[in-house]
């Protein structure tokens, strides 16, 4: 590992290098039991907004103190944690300074962990956070010995896919930042003719959608029953007929005399977003063919 990198992540796990605030509230006792075990524990909540966190102050550091004469008599050790971490997108640590001990909750995870201290002192610390995404985070510190167990949110119960937060092909879509993976298992065929300049399939998906988008994954358009007197370039646009635009602009070489089939456009392994709320249309701008000219049409999708 590079030394700059190991340097940042030694840096992380001194936490004391940013200023700590006082726990907001107080700790109190609840009693637990687990199987034929009898014990207590003690809740925190942390609403890291109420200590500031944004992205201007990403790093907030609280010491937690359960030393107290009521919750450390019924305590009596520290042995387990429990932190429930689930809907964060930032990871939180526990440090307990008598031992140097560092517990790690990574986004969007509840853990079990071991406490190694004698103490009944810790800081507990959220790094990386950002305005308009502040977790809260809740950490139960108990004196039965819980074995460790880690539970993963996302990779156990939805894979969410992040997209850009600024969608260029499409006006109704900036703000939806996930999608589902493309599994490009909508495959549809049209077949049509075009003698002169003029749109070709006005519609390439049906009506437009009230919401959402198309993952567009492949496209290929054949030309077949042509006749041209010479050789031509072809100009066609895969384009929008709102906000969105041209999406593609290319040209198609025509060959001289009747023929069977050439390539107008041929487009694999794609993963383009598309507004599905706007008319997405292939249209020529240059005479595409002339008499007799049958044109097929393949893309496969996946609406969302």
């Amino acid at each position: 590992m590079p030394e700059q990198e190991t340097r940042r992540h030694i840096e992380m796990r001194i936490l004391t290098q940013y200023p700590a605030q006082n726990y907001i509230g107080q700790s109190y006792i609840v009693p637990i039991k687990l199987g034929p075990l009898s014990g207590v524990s003690c809740p925190f909540i942390f609403n890291w907004l109420s200590y500031g966190a944004s992205t201007a102050n990403p790093n907030i550091v609280v010491n937690l103190d359960m030393s107290g004469s009521l919750v450390a008599g019924k305590l009596g050790n520290l042995r387990s944690v429990y932190i429930d971490n689930t809907g964060s997108d930032v990871p939180i640590y526990i440090q307990f300074p008598d031992t140097g001990e560092t517990i790690v909750c990574q986004p969007n995870c509840t853990i079990w962990a071991p406490c190694y201290t004698q103490a009944m002192k810790c800081i507990v610390a959220g790094l990386g956070f950002f305005t308009g995404d502040i977790p809260t985070t809740y950490i139960i510190f108990t004196n039965l010995p819980v074995p460790p167990a880690t539970n993963i949110e996302i990779q156990t119960a939805v894979a969410l896919w992040r997209g850009s937060s600024t969608i260029t092909r499409g006006n109704t879509i900036y703000s939806t930042n996930f999608g589902t993976p493309a599994l490009g298992d909508q495959t549809i065929s049209y077949k049509d003719t075009i003698n002169a300049i003029g749109v070709f399939r006005s519609n390439l998906w049906g009506t437009p959608l009230p919401n959402g988008f198309i993952i567009l994954t492949h496209i290929d358009v054949k030309c077949y029953n042509a006749v041209a007197a010479a050789s031509m370039n072809n100009e066609w646009l895969l384009e929008s007929t709102g906000i969105s635009g041209t999406l593609y602009d290319f040209i198609a070489q025509q060959p001289a005399g009747q023929f069977q089939g050439y390539d107008v456009l041929n487009m694999n392994s794609m993963n383009i977003k598309l507004d599905a709320t706007q008319t997405w249309r292939l249209r020529a701008t240059t005479n595409a063919t002339t008499s007799l000219a049958v044109h097929v049409f393949n893309w496969t999708t996946s609406p969302n």
